[in-house]
């Protein structure tokens, strides 16, 4: 037996030059999403076992701010990319196993990093190698977020 989990996010920015994805915001919300369900899954049902993820990620069209993000703008992301992605065109699916128990950071980076290698290599782009920076101080916050709703009893 093994948990399923879906993932909703709303990842695109309506600009005056058209939508952009932020996938800066895309990490938080993904990384958001991966904590409150190991809460659930701890508390609500005392699951403990493996999860499947399916990921399916439908972007029609969407530009990307240039730029690589950094800790005040954090709307860039065409850097995170190699070859820099201007715009993205996905209708992708993947199928990610993953246990939420434990949740470390470095679990979660791969997580991250594997939906969003998914979802860019159909635009002909890989992950930068920069990626695991920028990318980073969210996991870091995401894992410190876990441990204290734990600690106050919110889990």
């Amino acid at each position: 037996m093994r948990g399923g989990l879906g993932f909703i996010s709303p990842c695109i920015q309506l600009e005056s030059t058209g939508a952009h994805f932020v996938p800066v915001d895309f990490c938080r919300q993904f990384l958001d999403f991966i904590g409150v369900s190991a809460l659930f899954y701890e508390r609500a049902s005392r699951y403990y076992g493996p999860c499947v993820l399916d990921v399916n990620v439908v972007i029609p069209e969407a530009k990307l701010f240039p730029g690589f993000p950094t800790a005040n703008d954090q709307i860039q992301g065409d850097d995170l990319f190699t070859p820099p992605l201007n715009v993205i065109r996905v209708n992708a699916g993947t199928q990610i196993d993953f246990s939420l128990f434990p949740i470390s950071p470095d679990h979660l980076r791969d997580y991250l990093e594997a939906v969003l290698i998914d979802m860019v290599r159909p635009s002909g782009s890989v992950l930068d190698s920069r990626f695991h920076t920028a990318v980073q101080p969210l996991v870091e916050e995401s894992v410190r977020r876990l441990s204290a709703a734990r600690m106050n009893g919110l889990a």
